[in-house]
C-alpha cells in the first residue's frame, strides 16, 4: 500500500453516507457496523466464542449438578445407615433385656435423646428409655426358653461322643 492509497482511504472514510432510515448524513468512520471484504466479522466470532462459553458453561454447569445430585444420594444412604445402624443398637440392647422388637421401636422413637456426645446410643439412656416405656406400657419380658445345666449333664443321658466297651474299660 502506497501513502497515496492512504490517503484515498482517508477520503473515502470522511465522505457522508445517507442512511436511509433517517435521512440524516453521518461520517462513514463513524459507523462501527461497516466492515471491509477482506476483513473478517468480529461479532460472528465473539458470536461463535460466546457460543462456545455458554456450551462450556452448560456442559459444566450439568457435570456440577449430576455431581451434587450424586453426594446428595450418597448423603442420603449414608444417613439411612446411621439411622438403621443406631436402630440395631438399641433394638440389640432392648432384645438382651428380655423385651419384644415392639418395645425397641418405642425406645427408639425418641433416638436423639438415646444418643451420647458421639451420636452412638448411650446404654444407660437406653436403659432409662426402656424402663420409662416398660413403666409407662407395662410391658412384660417375653418368655425365654429353660436352658440346659450343664453339670447335669444332657438331656438324653449321654456325654454327647460315641462310647463304647474298649472306652469304658479304659475309663476315658
Amino acid at each position: 500500500m502506497t501513502i497515496t492509497d492512504n490517503a484515498n482511504n482517508a477520503a473515502v472514510q470522511q465522505d457522508s453516507t445517507i442512511t436511509p432510515e433517517a435521512g440524516e448524513t453521518t461520517p462513514t468512520g463513524d459507523n462501527e457496523n461497516q466492515t471491509s471484504a477482506g476483513e473478517p466479522d468480529d461479532t460472528e466470532q465473539h458470536a461463535d466464542d460466546d457460543a462456545q462459553d455458554d456450551s462450556s458453561r452448560s456442559n459444566r454447569e450439568k457435570r456440577y449438578r449430576l455431581r451434587l445430585r450424586e453426594a446428595e444420594r450418597e448423603r442420603d444412604e449414608a444417613r439411612d445407615l446411621l439411622a438403621r445402624t443406631r436402630q440395631a443398637i438399641v433394638a440389640d440392647v432392648v432384645d438382651r433385656s428380655g423385651y419384644t422388637d415392639r418395645v425397641a421401636e418405642l425406645v427408639c422413637a425418641d433416638m436423639d435423646a438415646l444418643l451420647n456426645d458421639d451420636g452412638m446410643p448411650d446404654p444407660e439412656n437406653v436403659g432409662a428409655a426402656l424402663a420409662a416405656v416398660v413403666k409407662d406400657y407395662g410391658f412384660a419380658r417375653k418368655p425365654r426358653p429353660p436352658q440346659p445345666n450343664r453339670q447335669q449333664g444332657h438331656a438324653s443321658g449321654h456325654s454327647g461322643g460315641k462310647s463304647s466297651w474298649a472306652e469304658a474299660i479304659k475309663g476315658d
